[in-house]
């Protein structure tokens, strides 16, 4: 059987909580963890060494091609404006590294945090803001897959870096999508109408 991977996701106020699962981790672990946390550019070795006074395990950042070892924890981060696909992704048995790149956009992405391929055939992206502040704070952007901005949705317009996580559904032949307000506590839900 292949190596068994712990996937943990947080939020900006999530090094704690991911500190606390780590601590509780034994040196023996039969698999790897990787995580993925909305955090502010720079602030990786800081995180790293925090993460590690906290666990008996190696905790390291994450690189491209990396080859994931038992008993490691591994950090990833949003910290470019680009969106990449991996072609035949489901049936792949072998890396396709960063894939190839499907959309790059400096003025309407900003660390975006989260991704779904909406009903229509078009990428939403969340806008994630403390990574790469800038543009219009905590929006969601949908784009085609060739590219090309379709619209962008402001959450609030309070402090950057609170649209985190989306989803979309088709629900009475409307494509409705939905992303989480970590500023606000909330969900906004939009609902695109049958014009999709």
């Amino acid at each position: 059987m292949g190596n068994k991977i712990i996937a943990v996701g947080a939020s900006l106020g999530g090094m704690h909580a991911l500190a606390r699962l780590l601590s509780a981790l034994p040196r023996d672990l039969d698999g790897t963890v990787v995580s993925v946390l909305h955090r502010g550019e720079g602030s990786g070795e800081d995180l790293i060494r925090f993460l590690q006074s906290a666990s008996v395990l190696p905790v390291r950042e994450a690189e491209d091609k990396d080859e994931l070892e038992r008993g490691t924890v591994y950090v990833a981060s949003t910290g470019d404006n680009e969106i990449f696909a991996i072609g035949n992704a489901a049936e792949r048995s072998s890396s396709a590294g960063t894939g190839f790149m499907v959309f790059e956009d400096q003025n309407h992405l900003h660390g975006p945090l989260g991704l779904v391929l909406a009903p229509n055939g078009n990428l939403i992206a969340a806008n994630g803001d403390a990574v790469n502040p800038g543009g219009t704070p905590n929006e969601l952007v949908e784009f085609t897959t060739q590219g090309r901005l379709v619209a962008e949705y402001e959450m609030d317009a309070g402090a950057p870096g609170g649209a985190f996580g989306i989803a979309s559904i088709v629900s009475q032949g409307s494509m409705r999508f939905a992303s989480v307000d970590d500023n606000l506590n909330t969900v906004t839900i939009w609902n695109r109408g049958s014009q999709f």
